[in-house]
């Protein structure tokens, strides 16, 4: 949460991560990936592997560029926004 990005939207950081730990699902990945340069943005890939997740949100634009990763679609926080409201 100490993204200056982050910190403009949120006024509470810790409030947000509180609430985070009350609703999200904790995963740990059980493979390793190495699909994208910035290893980082790997977890994402692998944790939604683990978690069969249905969207990654993301602002990365190298990350972006999938648009998909197997059954996982990758999106926008806008993109994802609209989903939710179909």
């Amino acid at each position: 949460m100490a993204y200056p990005k982050l910190r403009r939207i949120f006024d509470d950081p810790a409030g947000i991560v509180r609430l985070l730990e009350r609703v999200a699902l904790l995963v740990e990945p059980s493979a390793q990936l190495n699909v994208l340069e910035d290893d980082p943005d790997n977890r994402l890939l692998e944790v939604a592997d683990e978690s069969g997740a249905d969207f990654v949100v993301s602002g990365d634009a190298a990350v972006l560029k999938l648009r998909q990763w197997r059954a996982t679609a990758i999106v926008t926080p806008r993109e994802f926004l609209a989903a939710l409201r179909q």
